[in-house]
C-alpha cells in the first residue's frame, strides 16, 4: 500500500494526524474493503510497514495467521516488566 505522503500518495492535509494507529487503520479499511481477512491475513512490513503489522496482528488478532517484521521500529519498552518493578 502507498501510504499517505509515501510513495506517489499525496501529504496529509496539515493539522491531521498520521501516527502508527491512524495508518493501522487505515490499512484495515483497505483490507475490509476487498474481504482479505476472511481467509487470514499474512502480514509483512519492513520499518514503519513492520510497526503496522505488529498494530494490526495486536489489535485483530483472530485475522492474523502470520506476521513477519524487520527493522520494525522498537515499540515496546527496552526493558521487560520485572526490571522496571525493582
Amino acid at each position: 500500500m502507498d501510504l499517505a505522503g509515501h510513495g506517489k500518495s499525496s501529504h496529509r492535509p496539515l493539522g491531521s494526524s498520521g501516527d502508527g494507529s491512524i495508518i493501522a487503520f487505515e490499512v484495515m479499511r483497505v483490507i475490509d474493503h476487498f474481504g482479505l481477512h476472511q481467509s487470514g491475513l499474512n502480514l509483512m512490513g519492513h520499518s514503519m510497514g513492520g510497526g503496522i503489522s505488529i498494530m494490526i496482528s495486536g489489535a485483530f488478532p483472530k485475522i492474523v495467521r502470520k506476521c513477519l517484521t524487520f527493522d520494525a521500529p522498537a515499540m515496546f519498552p527496552r526493558y521487560g516488566l520485572q526490571e522496571q518493578l525493582h
